[in-house]
């Protein structure tokens, strides 16, 4: 079963499943990582205003940062080294 939720938001509820007599939570699968990243900022959108925004390292495409500007959500970028080590200072 799907349900579609505007756009290219679908979901795919999977049920519980169990694995040595333990539940674990309901899973749900997204259409793509820009919809599981949008659905988990609107989630945490209460950190919002605690946070006000998201720290993210430079090398990241556009298709990451529209979807946090589309979840209302501010972002700053951060350098990262050549080993991929943050550089502070920045």
């Amino acid at each position: 079963m799907c349900k579609i939720i505007g756009g290219e938001f679908a979901i795919h509820p999977k049920g519980f499943e169990t694995f040595d007599n333990t539940s674990y939570l309901q899973s749900i699968d997204y259409s793509s990582g820009r919809c599981g990243l949008y659905a988990i900022l609107k989630d945490i959108e209460s950190l919002r205003k605690k946070r006000g925004g998201i720290l993210l390292p430079n090398y990241l495409c556009a298709s990451i940062t529209n979807t946090i500007i589309d979840a209302g959500w501010n972002y700053k970028f951060y350098d990262v080294s050549d080993d991929l080590q943050i550089e502070t200072e920045s």
